[in-house]
């Protein structure tokens, strides 16, 4: 946290692997006392672009989104956004395949999320030129 505050952050993306859920998805910071419409129109258009790029990426099942002001500040992409009012997000991976685009011979292998996280960049770009202007 003391690197990020002295270069303060534009967006933060946490990559964890879920034990139970078999999909790749989003955990937003909504219920950050800062979520805006800015950072919800980013988010949002963060995951189209994400599901536009790969088919591994979906957005009906995830976690349920906490209520406004009831985020958990101890998980940390809920901690930077706060801090920075940034766009930050957890994307979660499952460990051993995704129900909505199975590869039962291949499963979620390393290769796979390899071509994943490659993939995320293009999410990225799509957002990228309107990141700053949420902290102003």
């Amino acid at each position: 946290m003391a690197a990020m505050e002295t270069t303060g952050v534009d967006f933060f993306l946490d990559v964890h692997g879920d034990e139970a859920l078999p999909y790749n998805f989003i955990a937003g910071n909504e219920g950050v006392p800062s979520w805006s419409p800015k950072l919800e129109a980013l988010q949002n258009r963060f995951k189209q672009a994400y599901m536009r790029d790969t088919p591994d990426f979906q957005v009906e099942h995830g976690y349920p989104v906490d209520e406004p002001g009831a985020a958990n500040l101890a998980i940390a992409s809920n901690a930077v956004g706060e801090k920075f009012n940034c766009l930050a997000m957890t994307l979660e991976q499952p460990f051993k395949d995704t129900a909505n685009a199975p590869r039962p011979m291949q499963g979620w292998s390393p290769e796979r999320a390899v071509n994943f996280g490659a993939t995320v960049l293009g999410a990225i770009a799509d957002v990228l030129k309107d990141l700053r202007e949420t902290a102003a």
